[in-house]
């Protein structure tokens, strides 16, 4: 089968942290395919950070797993995390993965949904203010091929919904600060649907069979004397809506059924 070669790989800067991203070292970390027979897709992924650290060594999403036929899940040896404390009095980590997904013969894609999770503390060991957020810089999902063809599409703009705990900025950012010390949980999730490129008259009959999945957030802490302020991510888990599509066999046995119920009232 003929897999695509990756596509527009240039790494974005969110203008909300430029500041940050200059100060910051940019890498591919990692990178690979999945072709999991199992799984009614193919995906290739690449990965990059950027961080106010001296390095950005060690940070990366880890190696993916396929847990059924439509789900690519980020959490075997994930490694990103935002820590403050003692010399370093606020951490800022920029991740940004960018996922190909191709499907297989007689399937396409209906939609794309991505879900995260993971914890924080903060304000242990002082008295001082302190605090962590988890932000969207930007998702977004361009269609790559139509029917098993090279395009280039429309990309289509994701909002992540963070439900725990509720966000501060409607979808986008969450940032958790409510008491001094504090810790828990974090989660947010994303769907961005096709159901626009379907409902088009114009594309009555074709099949989404790539999209490409740009998905950027960041991590960041902040600290006053004498404490610590931490978050990370633990989960990153990527599903797709499937359609099916009929092989050609199928169609021909429909029309064949067609005909033979319009000769039988014939008959008749």
């Amino acid at each position: 089968m003929r897999i695509r070669q990756l596509i527009n790989r240039a790494a974005f800067c969110a203008l909300a942290s430029c500041v940050f991203l200059m100060s910051g070292i940019a890498n591919l970390s990692f990178g690979g395919l999945i072709n999991d027979p199992a799984s009614n897709y193919i995906y290739e992924w690449n990965e990059f950070f950027t961080s106010t650290r001296p390095s950005t060594a060690g940070l990366t999403f880890g190696t993916p797993q396929v847990l059924s036929g439509n789900v690519l899940d980020f959490a075997n040896n994930l490694q990103f995390s935002s820590v403050s404390g003692g010399a370093t009095p606020s951490d800022f980590v920029d991740g940004k993965l960018v996922l190909d997904i191709q499907a297989k013969p007689n399937f396409a894609i209906g939609s794309v949904t991505l879900f995260e999770r993971g914890t924080y503390s903060f304000g242990f060991g002082g008295t001082s203010t302190t605090g962590a957020q988890v932000q969207l810089l930007g998702a977004t999902l361009n269609i790559t091929e139509i029917d098993g063809v090279p395009v280039s599409g429309a990309n289509y703009p994701g909002i992540m919904n963070f439900n725990v705990p509720p966000p501060t900025q409607a979808g986008s950012k969450t940032f958790l600060k409510t008491v001094d010390p504090d810790a828990g949980n974090w989660a947010g999730d994303m769907t961005i649907s096709l159901a626009a490129f379907y409902s088009d008259p114009a594309n009555q009959g074709k099949n989404v069979t790539g999209v490409k999945l740009i998905f950027n957030n960041q991590l960041e802490t902040a600290v006053g004397t004498s404490t610590h302020s931490f978050i990370d991510k633990k989960d990153v888990r990527i599903s797709v809506g499937p359609l099916t599509i009929p092989e050609p066999s199928s169609f021909v046995l429909l029309g064949m059924g067609a005909l033979l119920f319009v000769l039988v009232r014939k008959r008749k």
